[in-house]
């Protein structure tokens, strides 16, 4: 009798991925005026379907503000869409605000509606993450904060091209070297990823 041959398995982009991701952007006190630079790297790793885990480290080297996060959180991450499936949203989206704002007397802001509706398409991978950023900093004080954020991403091949916008609601006082808490705080990053298959 012969052998069966079993094909091979294929990876699926939807799901398994892992990647590791470099930002850079700024982290905003929201209840003040201040802005930090900030520097982010992070570890994902898909652990069944499309729920990640990641972990990693953020750099804040600000004057006002020196410290080392090292943020952990749960993520879901729902697939990478194929440029059809993109370029499909894209369409009906245009073609509902087009009608809506055709109706309804606005018809000058038609195009640049379908311009955003065409520019959100080429993000092509969504992530939604909650989860906690213990921090310690030069001076030797401890802060946490609890995150919930989502990442928005570019994929070119291996290659990610990502925006990060996210919240953090500070858990403890002296975030920003005072007794205060500094209740909320706002990153925004970009960067790039680099995805493991």
């Amino acid at each position: 009798m012969g052998q069966t041959q079993m094909a091979p398995v294929k990876f699926k982009q939807e799901y398994s991925t892992r990647d590791i991701r470099a930002d850079y952007g700024y982290l905003i006190d929201i209840d003040g005026n201040s802005g930090y630079p900030v520097l982010q790297v992070h570890y994902t790793q898909n652990f069944y379907g499309p729920l990640a885990f990641r972990a990693g480290a953020q750099m804040t080297p600000g004057s006002g503000v020196q410290q080392l996060g090292l943020p952990i959180a749960l993520a879901y991450r729902p697939g990478i869409r194929s440029w059809g499936t993109s370029i499909a949203w894209a369409a009906e989206q245009s073609v509902y605000d087009s009608v809506w704002r055709g109706a309804y007397g606005n018809p000058e802001s038609i195009g640049g509606s379908i311009l955003t509706n065409f520019l959100l398409a080429l993000f092509r991978r969504t992530e939604y993450f909650v989860g906690l950023t213990p921090a310690f900093s030069m001076e030797g004080y401890f802060a946490a904060t609890a995150d919930v954020g989502f990442v928005l991403s570019i994929p070119i091949w291996r290659l990610g091209l990502n925006i990060t916008p996210a919240y953090h609601h500070v858990l403890t006082p002296g975030y920003f070297n005072s007794s205060d808490n500094a209740g909320s705080i706002f990153t925004i990053t970009a960067g790039i990823s680099f995805l493991f298959y």
